[in-house]
């Protein structure tokens, strides 16, 4: 049976940093103007491509860079930035956290302004690229797996609009079905009582599995995000490919309760029968060491068994083993 290899966009397919850094940077001052960590102004990517080696952007670039591991949202990105106008920095998941329990920021707004940023940057879509480029090796390994039978699939928390030109041969140079870039829109979980939104992994799996009609056993899913991956080993969605008609009786976690409702209640009310039940949690989940992590989330992923790729040249070894 085939495999169905899920990558995470951000720091698994494509080096970021530089894009975010002015999305981030640009969102933010629509709604607080007085920003000025990097000048005061806009900028188009052309313009950003030009300054971003003179001294001051590449220092900001690199605190941006150093907490970049705990980005989980988009809304991140602005307390990042709230941090670095503070003269203030995160060494780990928690000291981040704890940092965006106190910094202020309007997230649904900000949210909301991070996705208008972007697209106003890319209407120079070339320039834009160059700010998010490819991960050579991986693009290169992405290519062979897909000779050698895998299918593509993109799990994030970006934006299908905003993703889906990449994949044309003058940019990574490989072809992916639109329809299987889960974005933000697709395991989007909304807070009421804050309206703060996050988006669950585990949901964009199911929403895959289900579209590409594979068990979950035949998936394999990178991220650089360690949290992303903790969760989908804690899910236990309990879905067949198609599903049987004993599903709606198997177990559900608090975890999957909580995170990923939409799309299981649209697995859990179907009735079949035919092939073999499959969870979440069989998933093989792998961590992009290459990407934007810490020791600490790399050690943490190889204490729960999962392969990490340290190096993008070496990514195509480690997903043939898994």
């Amino acid at each position: 049976m085939k495999k169905l290899l899920v990558m995470d966009n951000d720091g698994c397919l494509v080096d970021s940093v530089m894009e975010a850094l002015v999305t981030a940077y640009n969102s933010l001052l629509v709604i607080e103007p007085e920003t000025n960590i990097l000048g005061g102004n806009k900028f188009t990517a052309k313009e950003f491509l030009s300054k971003a080696a003179k001294t001051k952007y590449s220092t900001i670039a690199n605190e941006f860079r150093n907490m970049r591991p705990f980005i989980r949202s988009a809304e991140d990105y602005g307390f990042i930035l709230k941090a670095i106008g503070q003269f203030r920095n995160a060494a780990t998941q928690e000291e981040f956290d704890a940092l965006v329990k106190e910094l202020k920021l309007d997230v649904i707004k900000y949210e909301k302004e991070f996705y208008k940023a972007r697209e106003e940057l890319q209407i120079d879509y070339d320039s834009w690229y160059k700010l998010t480029p490819g991960y050579e090796g991986v693009v290169r390994g992405i290519k062979k797996l897909l000779e050698g039978g895998y299918d593509l699939a993109v799990a994030t928390t970006n934006s299908r609009p905003a993703i889906k030109d990449m994949f044309q041969e003058k940019y990574l140079g490989f072809p992916i079905d639109e329809e299987n870039i889960a974005d933000k829109d697709i395991g989007k979980v909304v807070n009421e009582a804050t309206g703060e939104v996050k988006i669950c992994k585990a949901d964009q799996l199911v929403y895959l599995a289900e579209r590409n009609n594979v068990p979950f056993g035949n998936m394999i899913f990178v991220d650089d995000q360690i949290s992303h991956l903790e969760a989908v080993g804690m899910s236990e969605i309990a879905t067949c490919n198609p599903p049987a008609s004993d599903c709606g009786k198997r177990a559900i976690s608090e975890h999957a309760q909580e995170y990923a409702p939409p799309f299981r209640a649209a697995v859990l009310d179907n009735s079949a029968t035919g092939k073999e039940h499959s969870k979440v949690s069989d998933v093989k989940c792998v961590l992009a060491g290459y990407g934007y992590t810490t020791p600490a989330q790399r050690d943490k992923a190889v204490s729960l068994g999962m392969p990490v790729v340290i190096r993008d040249i070496d990514f195509y070894s480690v997903i043939r083993s898994v």
